[in-house]
């Protein structure tokens, strides 16, 4: 199976399986292959599970609430906890459980 334009809606393996790739023959499992440039020539990385990721949207609103220079207690910072939420993500999705092989 190749799949095209996986990083882009409506592509990927979602229009493939409502065509049936894998009725015909039937697919009782399968590997994927995807290219990494950040690994070395000659390695690549594995992990049991899920590995790869997706393209789906997700959309996050974080209220804050107006306050005063002379009471900041009493106000929410939205800008300080939108960057509190990146900062969250991004070492959530630090890649420390993968594993480097080299062949």
């Amino acid at each position: 199976m190749f799949q095209p334009t996986e990083e882009a809606q409506p592509g990927g393996a979602k229009p493939m399986i409502e065509e049936g790739i894998l009725e015909n023959p039937k697919v009782d499992a399968a590997i994927c292959l995807h290219t990494n440039p950040f690994l070395a020539p000659g390695t690549f990385e594995m992990k049991p599970g899920y590995m790869l990721a997706n393209t789906d949207r997700v959309y996050i609103t974080l209220i804050g609430k107006g306050g005063h220079a002379a009471a900041p207690q009493q106000g929410i910072d939205a800008i300080a906890m939108a960057g509190q939420f990146v900062t969250g993500v991004q070492k959530s999705c630090h890649a420390k459980h993968l594993r480097s092989i080299t062949g």
